[in-house]
Formats: structure tokens, C-alpha cells, sequence
């Protein structure tokens, strides 16, 4: 399950140094999160005027993925930030690289925009996985127009280097001719293997089981599951591996000494509840949690030529009723899990069909055929992708449709020879699935469904029956209220900008600070409109 990242950003430009267009950024890195197509998977943290000691605190507070620095750099001193009187004060590359081994734990990604950073950047990489900051001097445009590009990607699920990779390219888009400061922006990639290993070897494992139903925890409910049992076990590294049926089986992972506490608080009676779901148990890991858990540690270490002999091993031995064959067969599935490229999912329905798949696989590995332009592993991944992408769609069409759908069903019944999708996928070797057959059919089903949500949801902020938006609104204005902004950002065609929603109210008299009414079309309309949309069915797994 994907879970949100919180973006902290943290903003400097104290007295005496040049006037950086700041505000300017910060709106636009919002505006590029709230347009995004994974808008809800980000959270955005702002921190204005930061002194050198503010900047632990609001990491301490926010417990961010992301750390953005917007201000001004010396190549030499350190980072701009201000101390009490608003002057400057510079932290240095060694301070900076301190600072963020402490908050390693779950900070994935640091950006230093500001001039002359690379220095800092390079020592923050021993630390951290991803370092973004500038070689050189860089204008406001062109940094503003990096961090356009790069959230822009990031909203759209894109990794951390290709979201530097398109702000570079955002830069180059909009700059005069003759000038190249797409290349200013540089990126550290941190490969410490040996940090990595001792950091697994150091994990430990608990079982938590909370009452309720696995379809009540959303990425949010799943987020605040997470802070609630770092705070409670004291341990910033705490955090949720997998979910599992069966009332709600947690597997968390953390330090001895947090997930110690996390017992003891259970023990005592001081742990009955996470965010309002009852806490039935938590336990250590049994030998298949266990087996599980350490197998998505180890890499894939056999070779094609020892796969190759095990399938023979199968092959050869036809018998069903052979222990030989069935040592083969558990040995050869343990393998295949560890399989580079194999498909991995957040979809509710992916345990269930992947259980499915390892049971066709074991049945039908005797028909496997490797292709000629792909390494073995690479054509069992393919094989068994294709496979797994169809098992996930049926289940999905089966559980959401009250028409039944399967791959195992002919869906060319007029023919005289009719066939299912699975003999399709087997005539073309489990080439990768296109638009068609079941896919088509949810594909369909789904557009529709969504169509007819928000077509009543359109209807509902029209009418506002209860007078819910109209009195959603920010103390002492109430002109800007959740109505009016809802049909001018989302109904309207084109849709306005907040940006321009706030001229607006400034020519009619309504002095509105322009954060204040950002923060309550965040804060306020946002989870009101997405609670309206869920209670006309509209879920998040609708997107997927």
C-alpha cells in the first residue's frame, strides 16, 4: 500500500541579503501538488523566515520524506538561514550532513535550492538516498521553473530521478536563449550497501492485530498508524511492512528498544487502541511471517542455469504423486519469488491473485517457453506478470460487477470456436496485455461509474441542499466560501487559479490573505468535497 510523503519546506531570507521570490515558489510547488494526479499523496508543511535551530524542530514536528530548502547558498560557508534578529547566520556543509544522519530514518530526499550548494549537497549524500541542490548561481525564474517541474512529476508517481531530470529540462523550456542553467541543478545518489545491510541487520519485527476491516485503512488512516507508533515506542524508524486479512495483521519494523516498548505499553494495558481501532494483540513474528519477511530481503542468487535445471526436475517427473517432484516444485516457487521485475501492487486484490498465480504456475511450468531475445529470468518474470496482471483484473471485475467476468470465460460465444482471454494470453506467449477483452470491459465499466459520481456530485455543490459549503468558510469571510471556490477551481470551464480567485476578492474589497486562503481551500473544502465524493461511492482505488 503506497503511502502519503510529507513535504517540508523550509524557507530563508534574512536581512541584508538580495530578495528571493520565495512566496512565489512555495505557491507553485502547491498549485503543482494540487493539480497532480496523486494530489492526496502528498502533504505540503511550509516554515518561513527558519533560524538554524527551527529546522530540527519543524523536522521533529512534520516527520517529512521530503525536505525542500528555498533561500541562498555560499559555496563555502554554508546555507543562508536566519538567527534571532532576522540577520544572517551560515551553517556549514559538516552541521548540515550531522544534522540529516540523525533524521536518515525516513527522510528520502533533500533539495537545496540555492545557489552554491553542491558542497552541501555531497556531504548531506552520505546520509540521504536522494540529494538535489545547485553548482552555481541559479535566478529566481529558473529555480522556480526546477521546482514547477520536478512536483509536477512527482504528483504524476514519477521517481526522484526523473522528477530531476524533467525540472531540469522545465528550466530549459522557459529560459532566454543563450543561457544553459538547466545544468546548475546537480543530483547525489547515495549506493552505501554496507549502510543498508547493517541497517536490516539491526530491524526487528512485531505483529500487531487491530479489529476491524482491511478495507477501512486508507493511505491517511494507514499514515497516522504509522506517527502514532513511532510516538508511542519512541522510535523515528518505526514503520508498517505489509497488511494482511485476518481481522487487520500489521507487520511493523523498527529498533529493539521501540518495538520493545510498543509490547510493554500492550502488556500493561496502556496500548487498547491506534486511532480509534482496537488493538487485539500484538506478538512476535511466527516461522511463515518470518520466512516471508526475510525472503523480500534476499536478492535472487540462483542462476539461470540452475532455474533451467530445476524445471526440468519437473518436467522429467510427471507424477503428481511424487515427493521429488513436489520438493522441486516448493524449491522452484521459493526462487521465483525473488524474481527481478516481478510485479508488485498496492491493489487490495494483488495477495489474493498472487496466491492464485504460484498455484497456476506450479501447474503449468512444464509449458513454459523461454524466449529467444530475453535471459530465462527475464521470460519467467514476463510469464508470470501477464498471468498475475489478468488474475488481479478478474478479481476486480468479479468483486465490483454483479456481471461475472473471468479469464477462464469465453467471451466470443457467438463464434463457432470460442474462446477465453486465457487462451489468448497463452497463443501469444504472455505478451503484455493491451485495452481489450476484460480489461476493456472494467475499463468501461469504471468510466462510467465515475462519470455518474461526479455528474451527482456536480449537482450537489449546484444545489448545496444542507448549506455545507456555504457555511464552510474562513473566520470573518464569509464571501470565500466553499461553494464558490469548489465551482470556480473544479466545475468551471476553463477553471481559475487560486492565484486569480484571490485578485478577485482583493478588487471586491475582500481582503483575504492569500495563504490563509489557500490554507483553507487545503485544509477545509478539500476533505469536505472528498468526503461528499465517498459518500456518493467514489473511493481512491477508482484512480488506480
Amino acid at each position: 500500500m503506497m503511502l502519503p510523503k510529507t513535504i517540508l519546506i523550509l524557507a530563508a531570507n534574512p536581512k541584508g541579503t538580495s530578495q528571493l521570490r520565495l512566496d512565489e515558489e512555495v505557491r507553485e510547488i502547491d498549485l503543482a501538488l494540487q493539480l497532480s494526479q496523486r494530489r492526496e499523496m502528498f502533504t505540503l508543511k511550509q516554515k518561513w523566515a527558519v533560524r538554524q535551530r527551527d529546522v530540527h524542530r519543524a523536522i521533529l514536528d512534520c516527520k517529512p520524506q521530503i525536505v525542500h530548502f528555498s533561500g541562498h547558498g555560499e559555496e563555502k560557508q554554508g546555507l543562508v538561514f536566519e538567527d534571532e534578529n532576522g540577520q544572517v547566520k551560515f551553517v556549514n556543509a559538516e552541521a548540515l550532513a550531522s544534522l540529516f544522519q540523525v533524521f536518515a530514518p525516513y527522510v528520502d530526499c533533500v533539495i537545496l535550492n540555492a545557489c552554491y550548494s553542491e558542497s552541501q549537497v555531497k556531504a548531506i549524500s552520505q546520509h540521504i538516498d536522494y540529494v538535489i541542490g545547485m553548482k552555481q548561481s541559479i535566478g529566481d525564474k529558473s529555480a522556480i521553473d526546477f521546482a514547477v517541474g520536478f512536483y509536477d512529476a512527482l504528483g504524476a508517481g514519477e521517481s526522484y530521478e526523473f522528477a530531476f531530470n524533467l525540472g531540469r529540462s522545465a528550466i530549459q523550456m522557459g529560459q532566454r536563449q543563450g543561457i544553459a542553467e538547466q545544468f546548475v541543478p546537480t543530483l547525489y545518489i547515495r549506493h552505501n550497501e554496507k549502510h543498508k545491510n547493517e541497517k536490516h541487520k539491526n530491524e526487528k519485527h512485531k505483529v500487531v492485530v487491530i479489529e476491524g476491516e482491511l478495507d477501512s485503512l486508507d493511505e491517511a488512516k494507514i499514515k497516522a498508524l504509522i506517527q502514532s507508533l513511532q510516538k508511542r515506542g519512541k522510535d523515528l524508524t518505526i514503520e508498517i511492512v505489509a497488511v494482511e486479512k485476518s481481522s487487520i495483521k500489521i507487520i511493523i519494523k523498527g529498533t529493539e528498544e521501540g518495538l520493545q516498548r510498543i509490547q510493554e505499553l500492550f502488556n500493561s494495558g496502556k496500548l487498547e487502541d491506534l486511532e480509534n481501532l482496537k488493538v487485539i494483540r500484538v506478538r512476535d513474528l511466527d516461522q511463515q511471517e518470518q520466512r516471508k519477511v526475510e525472503s523480500k530481503k534476499k536478492p535472487m542468487t540462483i542462476t539461470d542455469k540452475q532455474l533451467q535445471q530445476l524445471i526440468d526436475r519437473i518436467s522429467n517427473n510427471p507424477d503428481p504423486k511424487s515427493s521429488a517432484r513436489r520438493k522441486a516444485i516448493n524449491r522452484l516457487l521459493k526462487e521465483l519469488q525473488q524474481l527481478p521485475g516481478l510485479l508488485r501492487s498496492s491493489n487490495r486484490y494483488y495477495l489474493e491473485a498472487l496466491d492464485k498465480t504460484w498455484e497456476w504456475v506450479a501447474q503449468n511450468i512444464c509449458n513454459f517457453q523461454q524466449r529467444s531475445h530475453l535471459s530465462l529470468q527475464e521470460s519467467l518474470a514476463k510469464w508470470i506478470n501477464s498471468y498475475l496482471f489478468w488474475r488481479i483484473k478478474d478479481l476486480y471485475s468479479n468483486r465490483q460487477y454483479s456481471q461475472e467476468i473471468s479469464i477462464d470465460m469465453a467471451f466470443n460465444l457467438n463464434d463457432q470456436n470460442p474462446t477465453s482471454l486465457l487462451d489468448q494470453l497463452s497463443k501469444t506467449g504472455f505478451a503484455s496485455p493491451t485495452l481489450s477483452g476484460l480489461d476493456a470491459y472494467i475499463e468501461e465499466q469504471r468510466k462510467k461509474k465515475i462519470q455518474d459520481i461526479f455528474e451527482r456530485f456536480e449537482r450537489y455543490v449546484e444545489e448545496d441542499p444542507e448549506m455545507l459549503l456555504r457555511k464552510c468558510h474562513p473566520r470573518n469571510f464569509p464571501e470565500c466560501h466553499c461553494q464558490l471556490l469548489t465551482k470556480k477551481l473544479l466545475l468551471q470551464e476553463p477553471p481559475e487559479r487560486l492565484s486569480q480567485i484571490h485578485r478577485e476578492f482583493q478588487n471586491l474589497g475582500v481582503k483575504i490573505p492569500d495563504q490563509t486562503l489557500r490554507s483553507h481551500w487545503k485544509n477545509k473544502c478539500l476533505p469536505l468535497l472528498q468526503n461528499r465524493l465517498e459518500s456518493l461511492g467514489y473511493s481512491k482505488d477508482e484512480e488506480s
